[in-house]
């Protein structure tokens, strides 16, 4: 009889007991699985911002050590596209954004610091120029970026998940100098109320 008591008591877990620990194991990774969510989907945001920088800083400096001209063209799907026309053995370069993230500008924004206003474009080029293209940067062998007609190019490409007025950011360009920014925006109560 003492043998099979003893065994009894040495079989193990309950059902019961096991069920609750599985059950206090999932619950705690539903919590991480919402916490983890807003900040992947930043993430996500912040390497398009990168990406987008990238693309234009790279562009522009291939312009000027190779003293050549080199395009950098935006499309509405996501992509960009660096080509260089008149560059012996180049092979264009293009990249996508990450698929939850899109070239998107929420409304009512203010404007950037570089005094941009997001008018609704979420690639919006050739501010102030003339006759341009608002999707296509054309970066000089002197480093400066210019529009189709000759023109300094100015301008923004806005990017954003479109659910997420937190998400938003925007790449800054100023034609003369070429200098890039990227920008995030500040939410207060929902409400864009500035860039940082």
């Amino acid at each position: 009889m003492r043998s099979n008591k003893k065994r009894d008591s040495e079989r193990g877990f309950s059902l019961l007991e096991l069920l609750a620990v599985v059950s206090i194991i999932m619950i705690v990774m539903a919590f991480a699985v919402f916490q983890i969510g807003p900040t992947v989907r930043r993430a996500h945001v912040e390497a398009a911002a990168t990406l987008v920088q990238n693309q234009l800083r790279g562009a522009r400096a291939q312009a000027i050590s190779d003293r050549g001209e080199y395009i950098v063209t935006f499309t509405t799907t996501g992509t960009i596209t660096t080509t260089a026309p008149n560059v012996t053995g180049f092979t264009p370069i293009t990249v996508q954004l990450p698929s939850d993230v899109a070239f998107y500008v929420f409304g009512s924004l203010p404007r950037t610091p570089d005094n941009f206003l997001p008018a609704g474009n979420k690639v919006d080029f050739d501010q102030g120029g003339a006759g341009g293209n608002s999707l296509k940067i054309r970066f000089e062998p002197n480093g400066s970026a210019i529009d189709d007609a000759g023109s300094l190019n100015n301008g923004a490409v806005y990017i954003a998940q479109s659910t997420d007025l937190t998400t938003q950011r925007a790449v800054t360009l100023l034609g003369a100098t070429s200098r890039i920014r990227t920008w995030r925006v500040m939410v207060k109560n929902g409400v864009a109320t500035g860039w940082n």
